[in-house]
């Protein structure tokens, strides 16, 4: 790397812990392992992602994308949207639902248990909160029903880093998928489904 005088830059006059040079010194953060989940299909990652303007002009109307990764196997579902409203959670809920079940056999075959879903880990969207705090909303009441716990990571994206890394991979090879092919930002969701 070259600084703006042309001349070589030091690992000292870096000095900063985000250039791969400085982070190849850096110490672990932790000793530990990061604990992973034991059961696939039971723990997961969930977020929306708000598709950029020049995406919505699409022919369902398609804004947003709420996406569910599996903790324990990065197994991932992605349901498009209009919008981040609590019918479209309850949608996306049982969407993933009726995937879960569908994969139950194969779970059952090759790990030997039902798969079910026990934990989801979120941020603080409106769509997955309650409402005013004592009051429940629609996704709640459907969530306790089910016996599902819920783990919010409000302001800590670095706490689902397997969602926030899904987005940025899932982002480029859309964009680099429409400008090779010469397809507009209209076919963004067309593309994301074959993701």
């Amino acid at each position: 790397e070259f600084g703006e005088q042309g001349r070589r830059v030091t690992p000292e006059e870096l000095n900063c812990d985000s250039c791969m040079l400085a982070n190849m010194d850096k110490e672990d953060r932790s000793s530990e392992a990061r604990p992973v989940p034991g059961k696939v299909l039971s723990e997961f990652q969930l977020d929306f992602w708000i598709a950029p303007k020049e995406y919505w002009n699409n022919r369902d109307g398609f804004k947003v994308i709420l996406g569910f990764v599996c903790r324990a196997c990065g197994w991932r579902l992605l349901y498009c949207a209009k919008d981040r409203s609590q019918a479209t959670v309850i949608s996306a809920l049982r969407a993933l639902e009726r995937e879960v079940k569908r994969l139950g056999p194969y779970v059952l075959a090759k790990h030997g248990y039902e798969p079910e879903i026990s934990l989801f880990e979120c941020d603080g969207d409106g769509g997955f909160t309650t409402t005013y705090g004592a009051t429940k909303s629609a996704v709640d009441t459907e969530v306790l029903a089910k016996n599902i716990a819920r783990n919010f990571a409000i302001d800590t994206p670095h706490r689902h880093g397997k969602i926030e890394a899904l987005w940025k991979v899932m982002s480029r090879a859309v964009a680099s998928g429409l400008a090779e092919s010469g397809m507009r930002g209209a076919h963004a969701f067309d593309a994301v489904s074959h993701f």
